[in-house]
């Protein structure tokens, strides 16, 4: 019975703690690029047709400079691969203090709001450290 009040208390501790830790951990990296400019790609209009969302995973590898030098679509919808890859490969990121090849690993959102979304809510939105969500209000049907 103790060890349960026990457990119902350290739980939520956890729970909480060890998120804000990993963000902390990251921060204070040395090896992990910090972002300068993000870059939104365009909604696909095929994907706008077809009412297609995906988050898209993409590797990228940055430079000393900062500059983007490969990018690779790791996951996603196929509608939504080339676009992703494009935008990733114009993020800028802060000069290495070494002269190693970073890595990291984004993700791009691409979200289908409802039509009756404010306008100012179907704007991009940047995550940090590495995520980006697209946003479009929903297609216009023809009937």
């Amino acid at each position: 019975m103790r060890h349960l009040r026990y457990l119902k208390l350290v739980i939520p501790i956890l729970v909480i703690a060890v998120p804000a830790l990993v963000v902390i951990a990251q921060s204070n990296s040395s090896d992990a690029p910090t972002v300068i400019s993000a870059v939104a790609p365009i909604y696909p209009p095929i994907a706008r047709q077809a009412r297609a969302s995906s988050d898209t995973t993409v590797g990228i590898e940055i430079d000393r400079e900062g500059k983007v030098t490969s990018a690779e679509s790791k996951g996603g919808h196929p509608l939504f691969r080339k676009v992703a890859e494009e935008a990733a490969r114009r993020w800028v990121f802060s000069e290495a203090s070494s002269g190693t090849k970073r890595k990291a690993i984004l993700t791009l959102s691409f979200r289908i709001l409802p039509s009756k979304t404010p306008v100012y809510e179907a704007t991009s939105v940047y995550y940090p450290p590495y995520k980006i969500e697209v946003r479009v209000l929903e297609p216009v049907v023809n009937q």
